[in-house]
């Protein structure tokens, strides 16, 4: 009943060592941690890509999570704490946008980044965007999580419009979108139109997200 469950643990290990650009055999150690990590299904799908002799588990595994987490916790609060650890953005975070490209607008939108996967947060990015025909009436910003090309293929978070945009030709009016992400995993969304003139309009959307694990389940 689980297999398809262990066959995508092993997918995920193998896009682990790919993106490290690691084999099997450059690995010292296999910690484990989770209360999951007990099921001996689990050790042994392990123990035959690594060998039995790296794969440890004389640590506490239901523990381990939470003192990670009590670290956290005391480097933030110490910051003169001599302790590395580092938070990043576990997925690539952008906006869909229209390709120029005529033979890949049949596959829908492509994914414009703004927060590459691993960025070391909290980290802000501001990208322009502008209209694509005449007198545009709105924008309609979607947001998407995911490290594939085309939007259908990445994890949809939310969407709101901008309305009201003033006229003008295609590529006068801009859209400016920001990305925050802060040392809490907060993704504030800020969006702003600028009109041909230059001068920053009224017209602003904002969405607020929290961050979770499941952003990076499709990827």
């Amino acid at each position: 009943i689980c297999e398809d469950l262990y066959q995508k643990i092993i997918k995920i290990l193998d896009k682990a060592l790919l993106e490290a650009k690691l084999k099997e055999d450059d690995i010292d150690e296999v910690v484990l941690i989770g209360g999951s990590s007990r099921i001996p299904k689990i050790k042994q799908l392990l123990e035959n890509k690594f060998s039995s002799k790296k794969v440890k588990d004389n640590i506490n595994q239901d523990e381990a999570v939470a003192i990670g987490a009590a670290w956290q916790a005391y480097k933030l609060t110490n910051p003169s704490l001599d302790l590395k650890i580092t938070d990043i953005a576990p997925s690539s975070l952008g906006v869909g946008v229209v390709s120029e490209k005529v033979e890949e607008q049949k596959n829908g939108k492509i994914m414009s980044f703004l927060i590459p996967k691993n960025s070391k947060i909290p980290i802000e990015k501001t990208l322009p965007y502008k209209t694509i025909v005449d007198n545009q009436e709105y924008f309609d910003v979607v947001v998407f999580s995911g490290e594939n090309r085309f939007c259908k293929d990445n994890e949809l978070l939310t969407h709101f419009i901008i309305d009201k945009l003033p006229k003008g030709p295609a590529g006068t009016i801009k859209l400016f979108i920001t990305f925050i992400v802060d040392k809490n995993g907060i993704l504030t969304i800020n969006s702003e139109v600028s009109p041909p003139n230059g001068n920053n309009s009224s017209e602003k959307g904002s969405s607020v997200l929290r961050k979770a694990v499941k952003y990076s389940i499709n990827r």
